[in-house]
């Protein structure tokens, strides 16, 4: 896997491709299928040398992936916006994923467990990430049953539900 990692395709800014056959798109379910175990594998294998790079793929996808009004993360982002699912000026996808947001929640835990606390300068940016979605979350947490919606920012729409995993990913990430 690691060796995979090596040769995979990247964006611009050197975010990972989320697969080869889904170019130029990061999506947040991606970062966890990626960034915690690029994190443990440098720290097992490498003395940390990967660490920048587990950073940069938490900070493109702030970047390309954040909506400032509600706190929470598009699912997904198209660099080169080709696919008919991106928005054509921000290569964002329309909708709140609650599994994907919660993967990537899940992914800021684990890769702040790795990265050491003597290494301040590239937690900063992970542990202000979670300081930010914490009370994002807890915003559109379903005061009713305790629990998220699969879409986060459609309570209650049609085709909507309650969704078990992203709400168990979300306790994960908040405790």
């Amino acid at each position: 896997l690691r060796s995979q990692l090596a040769d995979h395709p990247r964006t611009s800014q050197g975010a990972y491709w989320h697969k080869l056959r889904y170019p130029s798109q990061v999506w947040l379910d991606g970062v966890y299928m990626g960034m915690p175990f690029l994190a443990r594998y440098s720290r097992q294998f490498e003395d940390g040398k990967a660490y920048e790079d587990v950073v940069n793929e938490f900070l493109v996808a702030r970047e390309h992936l954040l909506d400032a009004k509600s706190g929470l993360y598009f699912h997904g982002w198209d660099e080169s916006r080709q696919q008919e699912w991106a928005d054509p000026v921000t290569g964002q996808s329309r909708h709140f994923w609650g599994r994907g947001l919660g993967w990537f929640a899940m992914a800021l835990v684990d890769v702040l467990e790795v990265i050491p606390a003597d290494r301040a300068e590239l937690r900063k940016p992970l542990l202000q990430m979670v300081r930010e979605l914490a009370p994002s979350l807890r915003a559109r947490q379903d005061k009713t049953h305790g629990t998220w919606w699969q879409v986060l920012d459609k309570p209650g729409q049609y085709g909507n539900y309650l969704e078990s995993s992203a709400s168990s990913m979300f306790a994960y990430f908040l405790a």
